[in-house]
């Protein structure tokens, strides 16, 4: 199943059919004696078959083909006779046929360069068709519990193939909540921008998450197999850092399709930040007190107080000639942390 669906992938990003795949596999597997043969002129290939092959790398094959038959000896003239005429439209059309050949190579070509990048894109983003697992697992951290969304009823019906596979969104902090329930904020959509909702790789995913605006978590959507074939052309490159040095995969969506993705969308869940990667939430203030920051996880609350910031200490360093005190750190009403230092004679 899973075949099936990297296989109609890779045919949409070829901008193939099946019908043209076949078509250009049947026409890449021939070669000059079978153009020769199945236009009428298997004379050609039954007296001068070896002398025909090694004109394939002439640039002027056709000329090359016809200077063969005007170089026959008596007995094979006889032999081709009343066919000449046909023969020689034949030998006049193998430039058209070899360029006919050259493009349907290319295309079996791109399309197998597209099957092999679908499956090894479902194999590093662990597809299944276990849909009973909810996907499978997906290399999330076991710290990020699942804390999987209540059913949604604006949702529409979602295509039933029996198999997923996960991408991932780092939403702002103030789109959590509602990209839960409903998928991403349509109201998110910023006026004059590029009009489209990344996705991406779970590591694509984690560079954006607990960077100013942006929450301290992410998104993982396990979507339908048919989200592959409905949004090919939505896979992009976003660097060269996934595994082996190949290409990191992000997905551009348009605002104007997010009913048909929300179709396809087949569970959400939040992944929040591991503790120790998220940026620090510590605020100034004059006295011990709660606060909230923005820069940490949506709703969390931190406790602040005018301690030193982490890594700095008042211990006395000593230079030479003098000593340095770092002697206090300072909370004013307002600004930055200040640091003040004083230095004595050693003596």
């Amino acid at each position: 199943m899973i075949l099936q669906f990297a296989t109609a992938y890779a045919l949409e990003q070829a901008g193939l059919s099946e019908e043209e795949l076949a078509a250009a596999r049947s026409l890449s597997g021939q070669d000059l004696l079978d153009y020769l043969k199945d236009n009428g002129a298997e004379i050609l290939v039954e007296l001068f078959a070896e002398d025909i092959m090694e004109c394939v790398d002439d640039p002027d094959i056709g000329i090359c083909v016809w200077a063969i038959v005007q170089n026959a000896g008596p007995v094979e003239l006889v032999k081709i006779g009343s066919k000449l005429p046909r023969i020689g439209k034949v030998i006049w059309g193998i430039k058209e046929f070899l360029e006919k050949v050259d493009k349907a190579r290319k295309k079996v070509d791109t399309f197998t360069d597209k099957l092999d990048g679908a499956k090894e894109k479902l194999e590093r983003l662990k597809a299944t068709c276990d849909r009973g697992s909810g996907g499978g697992t997906f290399g999330a951290s076991k710290a990020s519990t699942v804390q999987r969304p209540s059913a949604r009823a604006d949702d529409g019906p979602k295509s039933d193939t029996g198999c997923v596979f996960p991408i991932f969104r780092t939403p702002k902090t103030v789109d959590v909540a509602y990209e839960k329930l409903h998928g991403p904020n349509p109201a998110s959509r910023v006026e004059g921008g590029n009009d489209l909702i990344y996705f991406g790789e779970q590591s694509v995913a984690a560079e954006y998450w607990g960077r100013g605006t942006f929450a301290a978590g992410m998104y993982r959507y396990d979507m339908d197999m048919q989200f592959l074939v409905q949004f090919a052309k939505a896979a992009k490159r976003y660097d060269w850092k996934g595994p082996n040095g190949t290409p990191g995969i992000e997905w551009e969506i348009p605002y104007s399709r997010p009913a048909e993705f929300n179709r396809l969308t087949v569970d959400r869940t939040w992944i929040p930040k591991p503790r120790g990667d998220r940026p620090t939430c510590r605020r100034r203030s004059t006295t011990n007190t709660t606060c909230a920051s923005s820069r940490c996880a949506p709703g969390a609350w931190t406790w602040c107080s005018p301690t030193a910031p982490r890594g700095r200490s008042s211990t006395p360093r000593t230079r030479t000639g003098r000593t340095v005190t770092r002697s206090r750190w300072s909370a004013p009403s307002s600004g930055p942390w200040s640091w003040t230092t004083s230095a004595t004679p050693s003596g």
